[in-house]
Formats: structure tokens, C-alpha cells, sequence
């Protein structure tokens, strides 16, 4: 795994790229935010809405990474992190997060953990208190990680991005098929796909849970999303999330 080719091959897609207005993208992220608190009044249920949002996104996003890279089957679970950190967030949002893998964990490494030093979404945002959560100390019997949990996570679509896109890996690998130039639903404008996206057999989709474990916008010092092996889906195809 070469770290500095995939960092650049994550620059040289972002340059590529048309760009939308990061301000005009971020306001209207917050108005969606906005209006989904208002029509379930319940942040839990808004977490859950821009998760499965966020998964369906994903699963569109993929097709154009792997039709613009030819990524092919990461070995191990250790480089699925670092495609994810320096060639889809370059490529989508322009801005690669921090990776950092489990030092516990020498074989087998089965999580990873994005750190943010900047969110296009959470420009310009300030949360209500109701929204904050509650933060919890290291070795916390909930979670045995520092953080806050509770409230809203504004950011969670990006979660449900990262789970949709790895889920359909697979159905895309085995199941090639012609694509017309899609609206990219992050921060790029209308870019041109190739006819369909590589075959690559050896490709397989992963079950993963991902969450943010904090957030500078509820009070913490980092804004960080762990992201967790489930298992390998072999031949199962997502349904996805309705």
C-alpha cells in the first residue's frame, strides 16, 4: 500500500473536479438539517433519517470512485481506511481526515478512525443546548471511549456515506452496468462516468459500523467517526436503506 499514491491520486481527482460553492453547499445541508428537526422533533429519529440519507448517497458515490480510479480489492481492512481518508473524502469534499488505526490490534485489523480538523457541513453552525448530549469520560461502561453521546450528531450523513459506499462495493464489482451523468450529491457538480464502473470479481462489500464517537460543534475537543468491521458480504447484495 503506497500512502503517498493514493494521496495523490486524491489531489489529482479533487483538481479534476468541478467545484460547487462550499458556503452555498453547507447553508443548504443546514436548511435539510433544520427542517427534519422540525418534522420529528426528536434528534434520535434526525440521526437516523441523515444516517440512512447519508447510506444511500453511498451507495451512488461508489460508482463513481471505482469508475474514476479502478480501485481494485483492498487486502486488509488497514487500507480500506486509508482509501477512504485520501482518495473518496479528497475526491468529494476536498479535504482528507486523519486515519488512525487501532495500535492494540498487530494482525487482522478490523476498525479505523477518521479525525476532522475541518467539516464543510458544520460551517457556520452553532447548536442549541437540547442538542449537545451528554459527554461521557474515558473508560465509560456505555461506550469505553471518551466523547458524547445523545442529541444530535449533525453530521451523520457522513456515517451513513461511508457504510452505504462499502456495502455496495460488491453488487457494483459483480454486476456492472451503464451509468448516465449523475448530480454528485456531495460537494462536486456534475462530472461525466465512465460507461460502467470495472469488474473486478476479487472485489468484496463489508458489513461496517459507522459513528462519530465526538464532535467539536457538541462541546469535545475532536471530531472524530470510528468506523467498524461487521463482517464480509461475499455474495449478498444491499438492499438498501429505505
Amino acid at each position: 500500500m503506497d500512502l503517498k499514491k493514493l494521496s495523490s491520486q486524491g489531489d489529482e481527482l479533487w483538481k479534476r473536479s468541478d467545484k460547487l460553492n462550499a458556503e452555498f453547499f453547507a447553508l443548504s445541508y443546514g436548511a435539510m438539517v433544520v427542517q427534519l428537526v422540525k418534522d420529528y422533533e426528536d434528534y434520535a429519529q434526525v440521526n437516523q433519517q441523515l444516517d440512512k440519507m447519508g447510506y444511500n448517497i453511498g451507495m451512488r458515490l461508489i460508482e463513481d470512485l471505482l469508475a474514476r480510479t479502478g480501485q481494485g480489492r483492498c487486502s486488509e481492512f488497514r487500507e480500506v481506511g486509508e482509501v477512504v481518508s485520501k482518495v473518496a473524502f479528497k475526491m468529494f469534499l476536498g479535504y482528507s481526515p486523519h486515519v488512525s488505526h487501532n495500535p492494540q490490534v498487530t494482525s487482522g485489523l478490523r476498525e479505523f478512525t477518521l479525525s476532522f480538523d475541518e467539516n464543510v457541513l458544520a460551517e457556520f453552525v452553532e447548536l442549541p443546548e437540547d442538542a449537545l448530549g451528554a459527554h461521557i469520560k474515558p473508560g465509560a461502561a456505555a461506550a469505553n471511549e471518551p466523547g458524547s453521546v445523545g442529541g444530535l450528531w449533525y453530521s451523520q450523513i457522513l456515517c451513513g456515506v461511508i457504510r452505504g459506499a462499502l456495502e455496495m462495493v460488491l453488487s457494483l464489482s459483480f454486476q456492472p452496468r451503464r451509468t448516465k451523468k449523475r448530480k454528485n450529491l456531495l460537494i462536486k457538480s456534475p462530472i461525466p462516468l465512465a460507461s460502467h464502473p470495472p469488474s473486478c470479481p476479487s472485489q468484496v462489500g463489508m458489513a461496517v459500523e459507522a459513528k462519530f464517537v465526538s464532535d467539536v460543534l457538541r462541546g469535545d475537543d475532536t471530531t472524530e467517526i470510528k468506523v467498524r468491521l461487521i463482517k464480509h458480504l461475499d455474495d449478498e447484495v444491499p438492499q438498501g436503506d429505505d
